[in-house]
């Protein structure tokens, strides 16, 4: 072990280095983004089925208006409602399925981007003691760019 003190300067740099080798907070983000990238494909997967049965219940809709017009009343009349009561109970479960997609989307969005944030203020509040005990340490948006990557 050296003799030789440390230097405000080096103690700085050495604090700074410590929070950000701490990458506990980087891999709570990395979950996040990976859950909300699940979140986004589950949800879009729900699309194609939804547009699929509102697109047979106006069909279906279109029928028993013609059936009505036409007066068939009997069998045809009982299976289209049948049909469009069927439909409208599955875009009812997706609707709901998708809605709650959304809400834990937006959830995970927020999380996220209170974790940018933080890190944003994080970074500045390091940076503004940096700077101040070390010239070398380039202006805000320079510094910034280097290590804005790392939460």
């Amino acid at each position: 072990m050296s003799n030789k003190k440390k230097t405000g300067k080096s103690i700085a740099w050495e604090v700074f280095f410590e929070d950000y080798k701490d990458d506990e907070l980087q891999e709570r983000y990395d979950g996040f983004l990976k859950n909300l990238s699940l979140l986004k494909e589950k949800h879009n997967r729900l699309v194609e089925p939804i547009n699929k049965n509102l697109k047979e219940k106006s069909d279906l809709e279109e029928l028993l208006m013609m059936t009505v017009k036409m007066g068939h009343f009997d069998y045809e009349k009982d299976q289209i409602v049948e049909n469009l009561s069927s439909l409208e109970e599955d875009i009812e479960s997706l609707a709901r399925e998708i809605q709650e997609l959304k809400e834990k989307i937006k959830r995970e969005s927020d999380l996220i981007k209170k974790y940018e944030d933080t890190a944003e203020d994080r970074l500045f509040t390091h940076f503004k003691y940096l700077r101040m005990l070390d010239p070398e340490v380039p202006e805000w948006l320079v510094f910034r760019e280097k290590w804005k990557k790392i939460i």
